[in-house]
């Protein structure tokens, strides 16, 4: 915050300082506010200097960092008032336009960045390419809004008998198309912020709805290259060399990973107690260390081995999950949502659909998708 206001002083319009008057002084009493975290008193500076002006631009602007999430008077629908002024004011200002997009993405869900029936967030991102080129925000927005476009075509595919990484026409080759342009803006992106985690993560989470190997390995490496002190960076490699089925490897990555977490993150991967059955958990609460070791050692497919194949699976699932479905305007890790936690106990399904509908019985209206768990036990879920 502090490096972001001190570089928004350095912006205020030369024009506007000659011009003098009390607009100017307010506002920059305003910003110096924000800078000391005093939003009450910077909020009034800035209404002040409306007052004096109601075509300043840059005051509006100030209004909406007053109503900022890190400020007591947080308010998203006065961050989203005052920014739409600003813009009318002033609409090619790439801070205007980036804050409005940073506003988007906290207050809609994901599905947003792709849809035939709001396309504020794309619309916007583009307008701001068009002012900054090398926008890491728009670029990062655009690669999500291809990368969830490649998904609901790659859904489509399949349903019309499988869908084709390599072809170039039909339903297919749009899937494909989508997915080239996804990664030219996650390029883009990173070019411009090379250690952008959002970036990173949805680069890595196409290389798994892809079920390109490949790909995974050149995205686990960059997130590390780029995150070195990253713990997840080394879940990431470890999930990587799950996937090419170097169990000692992956062994060896998500063992580094979890050792170097604080303890409230490293709790999600050592907690098994929703795995257990009864008589387990019993176990399990009268000695915990003798449990979760029996636990794990009673699954190990392969005795003789050092590793133990189902653990490591585990800490598969629990990245895969956290890379596909985390929600971050929920605050929630992905193994924390429904989808995510039926990944970490059995895995991803063996055949899955979408539809728009109803679900009566679990009171679901819209979008609803299937899991399908094949096999002797095999059951289905609906989300």
């Amino acid at each position: 915050m502090q490096r972001t206001l001190a570089s928004l002083l350095l912006l205020i319009p030369f024009v506007a300082l000659a011009q003098g008057g009390d607009r100017v002084s307010a506002y920059v009493a305003g910003m110096a506010a924000l800078e000391d975290s005093s939003y009450g008193e910077a909020l009034r500076w800035f209404e002040r200097a409306v007052a004096e002006d109601p075509q300043f631009a840059d005051a509006y602007f100030g209004m909406a960092m007053a109503y900022a999430p890190e400020s007591p008077l947080h308010d998203e629908r006065r961050i989203s008032q005052s920014l739409e002024r600003a813009i009318r004011l002033s609409p090619d200002n790439p801070r205007y336009l980036e804050a409005q997009l940073q506003a988007y993405r906290r207050t809609m869900p994901e599905a947003r960045a792709y849809s035939t029936t709001d396309t504020r967030r794309p619309v916007l991102a583009s307008r701001l390419l068009a002012v900054d080129p090398e926008n890491a925000l728009a670029h990062g927005e655009l690669a999500l809004n291809a990368f969830l476009e490649f998904d609901w075509r790659r859904q489509m595919a399949r349903r019309q008998g499988g869908w084709d990484p390599h072809a170039t026409g039909g339903t297919s080759g749009a899937a494909n198309r989508a997915r080239a342009r996804a990664e030219e803006h996650m390029i883009a992106a990173l070019r411009a912020e090379p250690g952008n985690i959002s970036v990173h993560r949805l680069r890595l989470r196409l290389a798994v709805l892809a079920e390109d190997n490949e790909a995974l390995e050149r995205a686990a490496t960059s997130f590390a290259v780029a995150n070195p002190a990253n713990p997840y960076a080394q879940l990431y490699l470890g999930l990587m060399a799950h996937r090419r089925g170097n169990v000692e490897q992956a062994d060896l990555y998500f063992d580094k990973g979890i050792r170097s977490m604080d303890a409230t993150e490293r709790i999600e991967f050592e907690r098994i107690v929703h795995l257990m059955g009864h008589g387990e958990r019993a176990a399990f609460e009268a000695d915990s260390s003798t449990a979760v070791s029996r636990f794990w050692r009673s699954r190990d497919p392969r005795l003789l081995s050092q590793e133990n194949e189902r653990q490591i699976e585990h800490y598969a699932r629990l990245a895969m999950a956290d890379l596909l479905f985390a929600e971050p305007q929920n605050d929630l890790r992905g193994w924390e949502t429904p989808r995510g936690e039926v990944v970490v106990r059995y895995g991803m399904p063996d055949g899955h659909g979408r539809w728009l509908g109803a679900d009566f019985t679990a009171k679901r209206f819209g979008a609803l998708e299937r899991w399908v768990y094949e096999g002797e036990d095999g059951f289905s879920l609906v989300f």
